[in-house]
């Protein structure tokens, strides 16, 4: 019997031995029909389901939080499967294979913790969708993208999740960066990774006074906040020097009556209930203005009659500050993570589905067994 290999068949068989214990990886021209992967180059991957019926709306540049501990994202020097010690050779891409904007918030590779944020183009809320994270790829450069991770729209995206250097430093391309003045950076256990904790006497944090910050025709002003008292006005985010007329404003009201409130100039919305507000656990609170109208949204869910403001939005050309408010003098108590500004108003669909992802990433999703990428074997031909 003639084969591949010549007029010898022990020798075939030999090597089909051989092939079926060293099997070599496919090139990228034979990856359709061997598997569909996104790059031999990487060896690794696992698919990320997201569960359909906590997605409120069909999205558009939504960004995911990816929190996983996992072993298998380990360090390769430790004992796991990810090559760079950084976790640079992490990506994720779509169904379709195309490579997916994120940025690395946080990973820990002796233990394989995995803190990302990626931007999903469409988010559908009628058919399960997915996601794949590959890993142990062989590309040696970092394979993160901050900027592009936030849309256009996004206007600061501050995590507050350094620790050292007195700076929290915007995702965005904006580059709103914060100073830290006297607050303890990032140790506190934050809802999303490290936050910030503010003493309520002389901590905050200034964003500085930016020309995205003051040229916002329809804002989202967001942050997940923990307080730790309620005896007085507290601001949480201001753009501006006083309570009362600032540009835009998240804050904790005064009278120990457990209110929160969203203000555009002197106009504001809010939300009142001391035993769920301010009870020293992590809130999610959002205020929005369409253009029209202010809406206040506390854990997903709109808390409040909307009301009527056509804007505009005051001007001023003070810094946008977490934690103080100056004309007051006075600090917040208590711990904040996950700031951000949008010049766009998010949806009460958008607002449900972020809340979802954030406050319990491990039910919104589903990560799968790991993969790895398809391989040719040797095969003999009679």
């Amino acid at each position: 019997m003639a084969t591949r290999y010549g007029l010898f068949p022990i020798f075939a068989v030999l090597i089909e031995f051989l092939a079926s214990v060293f099997a070599f990886p496919a090139s990228e021209a034979q990856a359709g029909a061997l598997g569909n992967w996104y790059d031999m180059g990487w060896v690794y991957r696992k698919k990320i389901t997201i569960v359909y019926t906590n997605v409120s709306a069909t999205l558009t540049n939504f960004t995911l939080l990816v929190s996983v501990t996992d072993t298998n994202l380990i360090n390769t020097a430790n004992g796991g499967h990810v090559a760079q010690s950084d976790g640079g050779d992490i990506i994720f891409a779509n169904p379709q294979l195309t490579k997916l904007d994120h940025e690395l918030e946080k990973y820990v590779d002796t233990n394989g913790q995995l803190i990302a944020w990626v931007r999903i183009p469409i988010l559908s809320s009628n058919v399960t969708p997915y996601i794949y994270m590959y890993y142990g790829g062989k590309d040696p450069s970092n394979q993160w993208n901050k900027t592009n991770t936030w849309e256009t729209n996004a206007v600061m995206v501050q995590h507050l999740a350094e620790t050292a250097g007195g700076k929290h430093y915007d995702s965005t391309a904006n580059a709103n960066t914060g100073t830290v003045y006297g607050a303890i950076m990032g140790v506190e256990t934050g809802k999303i990774d490290g936050a910030d904790s503010f003493d309520g006497v002389n901590d905050y944090v200034n964003a500085g006074d930016g020309a995205s910050l003051n040229t916002i025709t329809t804002l989202t002003l967001s942050a997940w906040v923990k307080s730790s008292d309620y005896s007085s006005y507290r601001d949480i985010v201001i753009k501006g020097q006083t309570s009362y007329n600032g540009s835009y404003i998240l804050r904790q009201t005064w009278g120990g009556n457990g209110s929160s409130e969203f203000k555009l100039g002197s106009t504001g919305i809010g939300y009142q209930n001391p035993s769920v507000v301010w009870n020293g656990t992590w809130q999610f609170i959002v205020g929005v203005w369409s253009g029209t109208q202010l809406s206040f949204y506390f854990n997903g869910v709109s808390v409040s009659t909307p009301v009527n403001y056509a804007g505009p939005i005051p001007t001023n050309s003070s810094p946008l500050y977490i934690g103080y408010c100056p004309n007051r003098g006075t600090y917040f108590h208590g711990s904040v993570d996950e700031v951000r500004v949008y010049n766009r108003a998010w949806s009460a669909g958008e607002i449900l589905t972020q809340y979802r992802n954030q406050s319990s990433p491990s039910t919104f999703y589903n990560v799968g067994l790991e993969e790895n990428a398809p391989r040719i074997t040797l095969i003999n031909i009679s």
